[in-house]
C-alpha cells in the first residue's frame, strides 16, 4: 500500500509540473505577423536605401521603420495583427 502511494504522489507531481510546464510554454506563444517585400523603380531596377515605414494604430511605439537592402528588399517581424499603412520613401524620387 505504501508503494501504490508512493507512485500516485510521484505521478500526480509528475502531472502537476507537466501542468505547469504547459501552461508557461501556451502563454509565451504570441499573435504577431511579418510585412515583407522589396522596392523596384518603374523600369524594374531594384532601389537600394528606400525608407519603408509600416504604421498602425494597433502597433505601441509609431511606425516600425526599416530600409531596403542591396536587393531592395525590407523586411518587418513580429507585429501585432491589424491594419498597417506602408510608406516608402528615397531622397530624389
Amino acid at each position: 500500500m505504501a508503494s501504490f502511494c508512493r507512485i500516485a504522489r510521484t505521478v500526480a507531481s509528475s502531472a502537476f509540473a507537466l501542468t505547469l510546464l504547459v501552461a508557461n510554454v501556451a502563454s509565451a506563444q504570441t499573435a504577431t505577423g511579418g510585412l515583407r517585400g522589396f522596392v523596384k523603380d518603374g523600369t524594374g531596377a531594384v532601389l537600394v536605401g528606400v525608407t519603408v515605414e509600416a504604421a498602425s494604430p494597433s502597433r505601441i511605439g509609431g511606425a516600425a521603420v526599416e530600409a531596403t537592402d542591396a536587393q531592395g528588399l525590407y523586411r518587418f517581424e513580429n507585429l501585432p495583427p491589424g491594419e498597417y499603412s506602408v510608406v516608402y520613401s528615397l531622397q530624389g524620387f
